[in-house]
């Protein structure tokens, strides 16, 4: 038997998947503006840097 909190029908797994909908697009939408400033390949590389120590 499915458990209820995996299928999305089940109204609060729709909702969080909503939640991380809306936070994905405010994220790609920061990313963007970034990019159009040419500052996200610095940040990118610096990011990097941070994720690989």
């Amino acid at each position: 038997m499915l458990e209820a909190g995996w299928v999305y029908p089940g109204g609060g797994s729709l909702k969080r998947f909503v939640k991380v909908l809306r936070l994905w697009d405010f994220v790609l939408s920061i990313k963007m503006a970034l990019f159009e400033r040419s500052e996200f390949d610095i940040f990118m590389i610096a990011f990097s840097k941070i994720s690989e120590s």
